[in-house]
């Protein structure tokens, strides 16, 4: 240059781009492109290029990633622009050069490799911008199963073929629940209602299903004991469905959510000869207005369930005192202390016991109303319902509330024991 140096060459970052901002000359543009030392000249030199040869030639030759981003944006040659995208070394160039080409078709596997590329290499918004332009369905899935959690997110919005949908909401556990929200054909809906790894993934399918028939498969096979119950209690309305739930599902609680919904009465009857499950034997008892079914269902649990807990509970519904006490008398010798201690409780020779503790304003507040709670002699629950007594059968305590450990207020409890007496007649009288 010697003592012609153009004033773009200068040092002084200020003065060449004010040289540059000047210059019109397509040439001369291109030499302080390639010859200033300032960046940001070279940058605004390069925004001023139009010239179509002079941006090829730049778009090939140039190893500035700041010049290539703002050359290959102006070409309009498809040629050199094919160029670029396969001989470029910066992908978020071959990117720019990609978007320009008339044929997109012939682009879709490079947008795909970028997708998947390191977002922390590459950056996010450059990945997602590859899969703004990414069409071809079988690659938005591989994106879609194989890429950073951002990257799923967009290529899923992207696709829109059902069976490929499907698939990820089946496989996928960051962003089943997306896919899901996507589908609309029944037939896949089911598929992921029935299939999908992860289970909230299911039950987002399964809240757009509507059909009683495939509501009840699903609940009666689901291996998540949880969503069988959901579909019961929030999706199943039909009896003989629910009847056929009680019946056959997989898991007894689903079984037992079922029979809980279960109003028709010879439903219920049918269930009760076809479960050998106890508890909803007794579910089944407690709903039936049928009171002789019900009072046989409860003597056969009480004589035969295997279950302690479920026997004593049958054994206080039974309306036959001789057949209950001699439940209650066989529970009394049971390994159990708790359950043995209880159904002592029931036995006619512990009722003195029981009326001693009821009385004895002395005993715990607390054992006193449990003994009133399975006293069955209704004259002494009668003279305790009716006492005037207040001292000896009601109680008046205070308890301070805390908050964060410091005090905040009192509540007052109070426990009339005259109250749970008039309960217990109550009681007795229904049973």
């Amino acid at each position: 240059m010697g003592l012609f140096k153009p004033a773009w060459a200068s040092k002084n970052w200020d003065k060449a781009v004010k040289a540059v901002e000047k210059l019109s000359d397509q040439n001369k543009l291109a030499r302080a492109v390639r010859e200033a030392e300032s960046w940001k000249a070279r940058k605004t030199a390069a925004e001023k290029l139009t010239d179509q040869k002079i941006l090829s030639d730049l778009a090939i030759s140039s190893d500035d990633i700041s010049i290539l981003e703002i050359v290959v944006e102006k070409l309009t040659d498809q040629e050199i622009l094919a160029h670029v995208v396969k001989h470029e070394k910066y992908d978020s160039i071959r990117l720019v050069a990609a978007e320009k080409l008339t044929d997109q078709s012939l682009v879709q596997e490079l947008y795909a490799r970028i997708a998947k590329a390191d977002r922390f290499e590459l950056g996010e918004a450059v990945i997602l911008r590859a899969i703004k332009n990414l069409t071809n369905q079988k690659l938005l899935f591989d994106v879609a199963i194989n890429t950073s959690l951002v990257a799923q997110r967009a290529a899923i919005e992207k696709l829109t073929d059902q069976s490929k949908l499907a698939e990820v909401a089946k496989i996928d556990s960051n962003h089943g629940s997306a896919a899901v929200r996507m589908l609309t054909d029944h037939a896949m809906i089911i598929d992921v209602a029935k299939n999908a790894r992860v289970a909230t993934t299911r039950w987002e399918a399964i809240e757009k299903l509507i059909d009683q028939n495939v509501l009840s498969d699903i609940a009666k096979n689901t291996d998540v004991e949880w969503i069988g119950e959901m579909i019961v209690n929030n999706k199943l309305t039909d009896q003989d469905l629910l009847a056929d739930v009680a019946k056959s599902a997989k898991a007894d609680k689903v079984k037992r959510y079922a029979v809980w919904k279960l109003n028709d009465q010879n439903l219920l009857a049918d269930v009760a000869k076809n479960t050998d499950n106890w508890e909803i034997l007794f579910d089944i008892a407690d709903k039936l207005t049928n009171k002789c079914l019900a009072q046989e269902i409860y003597i056969d649990i009480a004589k035969n369930a295997d279950k302690r807990d479920i026997q004593f509970r049958a054994a206080e519904k039974i309306a036959d005192q001789n057949i209950a006490e001699k439940v209650f008398r066989m529970l009394s010798k049971s390994d159990a202390d708790w359950i043995s201690s209880k159904a002592e409780n029931k036995l006619p020779e512990s009722q003195p016991k029981l009326i001693k503790i009821a009385k004895d304003n002395k005993a715990n507040k607390y054992e006193r109303k449990e003994a009133l709670e399975i006293l069955t002699d209704k004259g002494a629950l009668i003279e305790i319902a009716t006492s005037k007594d207040t001292n000896k059968y009601c109680y008046i305590w205070h308890e301070t509330v805390f908050d964060d450990h410091t005090a905040t207020g009192i509540i007052e409890h109070e426990l009339d024991l005259r109250e749970t007496a008039r309960k217990r007649l109550a009681e007795l009288r229904t049973e």
